[in-house]
C-alpha cells in the first residue's frame, strides 16, 4: 500500500480563491502544480547555497480575511525538505506559497488586461 501523501494548507480568502479559480482557466495550470514547482525550486536554491526569490512575499500581505484553505498534496520526502529550507530561512510555509499565488493572480491579471 502507498504512503499517504500529507496535505499543505494554504489559507486564502474567498475573493483572492475565485481570483484564483479564474486563472487557472486562462493559464491552463492547476494550483497544485503551481505550488509544488514553486516549492521544489525554492528547496532546491536553499539546498545548493544560492539564496531563493523571495520578492513576492510581501504579496502575501495583501489578502486579507484568509478564511478559505485550499490543500495541495505533496510527498513526505519533499514535505521534508522543504520543512528543511523554510527553517533555514525562517520563512513561513503560509507566507511562501500564498505570495505565489497572488503572484500568478497578478500576472494573469495583467497578460488579461494587455490582450483587452
Amino acid at each position: 500500500m502507498s504512503e499517504e501523501k500529507p496535505r499543505i494548507p494554504i489559507r486564502i480568502s474567498e475573493g483572492m480563491l475565485k481570483r484564483l479559480i479564474w486563472a487557472e482557466e486562462r493559464e491552463g495550470i492547476d494550483r497544485s502544480t503551481l505550488i509544488l514547482n514553486h516549492l521544489y525550486q525554492f528547496v532546491r536554491d536553499v539546498e545548493s547555497g544560492n539564496k531563493p526569490d523571495l520578492s513576492d512575499l510581501p504579496l502575501a500581505k495583501e489578502d486579507r480575511d484568509k478564511n478559505k484553505i485550499i490543500q495541495a498534496r505533496i510527498s513526505p520526502a519533499l514535505k521534508k525538505r522543504v520543512d528543511e529550507a523554510l527553517e533555514k530561512t525562517g520563512v513561513t510555509l503560509s507566507a511562501l506559497t500564498s505570495s505565489r499565488l497572488i503572484k500568478f493572480i497578478l500576472d494573469a491579471e495583467a497578460r488579461h488586461n494587455e490582450e483587452n
